[in-house]
């Protein structure tokens, strides 16, 4: 797929957000009547798509709480631990710090990847924790629009290779510029193995961008509820730093990608709004899918985890873990 993939785009009058986009990919080659990256005066409009998310968020008094120390243990994580989990913030003020062992939970989307969906070649790695979702996702939006030309074209990216897209980025515009669309080395989500980016590849050998429009506004209306979260919505780029991305998608886990777009949050907002939710005051309860998620926010390398039952910790990559304890029926 990758020789046409990299020799044929379809361009348009906004070229610049497909630039972009392969760019992201590690995949930008111009014909001779492409555009320039620095045609772009304005960030692309975020295009209308219905997001009703059936979820509930509700906030737990002491005296309603299914978790207290009654049933709960305090368990001592290393200092490691504050930097992974599928909740860790990463932007160009909140650095990713590569474990040493991270190779270890890559794989190759082409070879693990399902039905109703493309994969641009066998470079394209993500972490193993979002397979699943990723693949259950892409099936149920291709039962539902027949649609198949929807096309990952970057997952995993290492932090030389991230400057390498910025150094490109600086060279078609300017640093200020260039750090509205491509994030510093260290500070891009792609190196977590849990975000990845979109495009579209036509059985006739074109490609074209991504923008959520059409049969693909199913995936960014649906997304939450397999766990993934449009990373840079439009109207939060002042938060973000970073300029509308609706071909870029994180996976948080499903809980709290429902609480994010029900409350219509970034990230960064939705971190900062979990630190009102302490072990010892009160919780947050979210309803989704069928089941409830009891959760709270610990300061420092400890945490209370439910003594019997399912629960995941994750790190937020500052200063604490954010615990999701699912309640029983």
């Amino acid at each position: 797929m990758s020789a046409p993939f990299l020799a044929t785009l379809k361009h348009s009058n906004r070229c610049r957000l497909r630039a972009f986009s392969l760019v992201c990919a590690g995949a930008l080659l111009f014909s001779g009547s492409a555009c320039s990256l620095r045609e772009l005066s304005a960030p692309p409009s975020s295009p209308a798509f219905s997001t009703s998310v059936e979820a509930k968020l509700e906030t737990l008094s002491e005296s309603s709480q299914t978790f207290t120390e009654e049933n709960c243990k305090l368990v001592q994580y290393p200092e490691s631990s504050l930097h992974e989990g599928d909740l860790i913030l990463v932007n160009n003020t909140v650095s990713f710090l590569f474990p040493d062992n991270q190779q270890d939970s890559l794989v190759p989307l082409l070879e693990q990847k399902g039905t109703g969906y493309k994969v641009k070649d066998n470079s394209v790695l993500v972490d193993n924790r979002i397979m699943d979702s990723l693949n259950t996702m892409m099936e149920d939006f291709y039962q539902e629009t027949g649609y198949g030309d929807v096309t990952v074209v970057s997952g995993f990216r290492t932090k030389e290779y991230q400057q390498i897209l910025l150094d490109r980025e600086i060279q078609q515009s300017d640093e200020e510029t260039a750090l509205k669309w491509v994030a510093k080395p260290g500070g891009s989500e792609h190196h977590t193995g849990l975000a990845i980016d979109f495009s579209l590849y036509h059985d006739n050998g074109f490609s074209s961008e991504y923008d959520g429009t059409g049969e693909t506004s199913w995936i960014n209306g649906n997304s939450w509820k397999y766990g993934f979260i449009l990373r840079y919505p439009e109207d939060k780029r002042e938060i973000t730093g970073i300029y509308y991305e609706p071909w870029h998608f994180r996976f948080v886990g499903i809980p709290h990608a429902a609480a994010i777009t029900k409350k219509e949050m970034c990230l960064e907002e939705y971190i900062d709004y979990l630190k009102q939710f302490t072990f010892e005051g009160s919780h947050l309860q979210i309803s989704c899918g069928g089941k409830s998620y009891e959760i709270w926010f610990e300061y420092g390398n400890q945490a209370h985890v439910p003594a019997e039952g399912n629960y995941t910790v994750s790190g937020n990559n500052i200063d604490g873990f954010i615990v999701t304890a699912e309640q029983n029926p």
